[in-house]
């Protein structure tokens, strides 16, 4: 959110919600975990959410209890045990998700959790920008399978999801089994320009993933480190990537690899000179342009 958005979801934040200053300083100090009233704790995701609803003025009411949470009329009882965790319970109160024992669904959709990427790609619809109807699709950083089965929704005939954390892996698949999808192929491995091995924390679950980023860890779960000529795709039409700057090895190092694809559609971490340099590497052969805050799709001019 831009500043002035903050300033106001700030304001709303303490007319509605008791207790909103401090939850507020831990989101501004960096908490991946943030402390709300009654007991409840969420990740960042899931308070930003709640900071953006709050900005926007839909959220009208707001009550929060050890027992319940209450958003303009919805009413979840959190006490009840359903196997979901807070962020899930709340994001699903705010967006009218309903709840079952362990999974949520709306509009058809079944997922295991609920985190800032699913809200993102099913109510903002980020994803919803071209015609995927018998395309091929490779997704890289496929999460909790969220994108992925957003693709095969849309009518991609293959969907090919790449996920390297071992447990966000694990839930994409349990996903995909839960939405009944055999064109959805996912596989636990990273992604870059060279093949190799590389250390991934094993523990680390969806609603704190979106920060990491591959690094030389030195404990943790060995998976493979793959590369993009390796995922055989049929009809490769759109690849997606969202995997935290492993984009910038890929595109600078498999450029290549990347013209086999009629669009790509990626955020971009990098500012400044770095992001002069993968967008003018891109515009050698793609036309881009930028369609959110960091997300840009770039078209083959062939």
């Amino acid at each position: 959110m831009k500043l002035k958005d903050e300033i106001i979801a700030f304001i709303r934040g303490l007319r509605l919600i008791p207790g909103f200053y401090r939850p507020t300083i831990q989101y501004f100090k960096g908490y991946q975990l943030i402390k709300l009233s009654g007991g409840i704790t969420v990740d960042r995701g899931a308070f930003a959410l709640l900071a953006r609803e709050l900005a926007s003025g839909r959220i009208k009411s707001f009550q929060i209890s050890k027992d319940k949470i209450i958003v303009n009329d919805r009413e979840v009882d959190i006490g009840k045990p359903r196997n979901l965790n807070h962020s899930t319970l709340l994001l699903s109160v705010i967006y009218g998700w309903d709840i079952h024992e362990g999974y949520v669904e709306k509009n058809g959709v079944k997922l295991k959790s609920l985190n800032y990427s699913a809200i993102e790609i099913f109510e903002y619809h980020v994803y919803d920008i071209i015609d995927l109807k018998g395309k091929g699709v490779v997704d890289i950083g496929a999460n909790i399978g969220d994108s992925s089965i957003f693709f095969a929704l849309k009518g991609a005939k293959e969907v090919i999801g790449i996920e390297p954390l071992p447990d966000v892996y694990k839930e994409a698949v349990e996903n995909v089994k839960l939405n009944k999808l055999d064109n959805v192929k996912l596989i636990n491995a990273a992604i870059g320009s060279k093949k190799g091995k590389v250390v991934v924390p094993c523990n680390l679950g969806s609603n704190n993933s979106g920060s990491y980023k591959i690094t030389q860890e030195r404990e943790g779960c060995m998976v493979d480190m793959i590369t993009l000529s390796e995922i055989d795709v049929n009809d490769p039409y759109l690849l997606k990537m969202d995997c935290e700057g492993c984009e910038k090895d890929i595109i600078m190092n498999s450029y290549e690899d990347l013209i086999n694809f009629h669009y790509i559609l990626f955020e971009l971490h990098f500012k400044g000179k770095e992001k002069e340099k993968i967008l003018g590497k891109f515009n050698e052969k793609f036309e881009c342009k930028r369609v959110s805050d960091k997300l840009y799709l770039c078209e083959n001019k062939r």
